[in-house]
Formats: C-alpha cells, structure tokens, sequence
C-alpha cells in the first residue's frame, strides 16, 4: 500500500517552505523592520 502525505505533513512542508521565503524576505530587505508574525501562525508554533 502506497503510503500518502497526511494533512500533518503537509501541514509541516507548507511551514518550512514559509520559514525558508520569510528567512529569504528578511535576508534580502535588511532596511525594513521585519513584519508582524499572524496571530494564527504564531499560534501554530
């Protein structure tokens, strides 16, 4: 039986893809402060 991602491990890959752009935004616009965390992503941590 083949085994597919469940929504927990899709739910991880979405947020290291979204760690790793906000890490690259930050990185690239070091004149900004960075951006206010959402409520609902600073909640899932």
């Amino acid at each position: 039986m083949p085994s597919t991602p469940t929504a927990l491990d899709r739910a991880r890959r979405l947020a290291r893809d979204l760690v790793a752009h906000a890490d690259d935004v930050d990185a690239s616009t070091t004149d900004r402060p960075a951006p206010v965390q959402s409520p609902s992503i600073a909640r899932s941590t």
